[in-house]
């Protein structure tokens, strides 16, 4: 295939997921601690960027992230020792604390995708939250 660059001049981007239609691009850029947002064409290349998340300024920045099917962010806010739940206008709702400060990735899964596994290097540690709500698969359909 060929390789077509989407955006450039990131500080540090990181985590990365895609909405349930496809249609949408999350990136994270950790560095500078805000959550990107990009438009897909019909043929699956950027078109239109925005910043979806403004994070607080607190650790390194977010890292990664998954999406419950309500458009719900799940954003490994690492040097937090939170997992960060921000909504589909990018208000930040809720927040998972955790054991350790530096969370790295997230993944729904178990029955009906409704817990999600965290990963965490302070603790060096797997964790898993029941969530009320399903979270999309990490390939394939719903």
């Amino acid at each position: 295939g060929t390789t077509h660059r989407c955006a450039q001049n990131l500080a540090f981007p990181n985590g990365i997921c895609l909405s349930a239609d496809g249609r949408r691009l999350f990136v994270a850029e950790t560095h500078l601690h805000r959550i990107h947002e990009y438009a897909l064409n019909a043929n699956g290349l950027c078109a239109a960027g925005r910043i979806h998340t403004e994070l607080p300024h607190e650790g390194e920045g977010p890292d990664g992230m998954a999406l419950d099917i309500e458009g719900n962010l799940y954003v490994a806010a690492y040097g937090m020792g939170k997992i960060l739940i921000v909504d589909r206008w990018g208000h930040i709702t809720d927040e998972i604390e955790l054991p350790g400060k530096t969370p790295t990735n997230v993944a729904f899964g178990g029955r009906g995708r409704k817990k999600l596994f965290i990963t965490e290097t302070e603790t060096n540690s797997v964790y898993v939250v029941k969530i009320g709500i399903a979270g999309l698969p990490l390939y394939g359909e719903l």
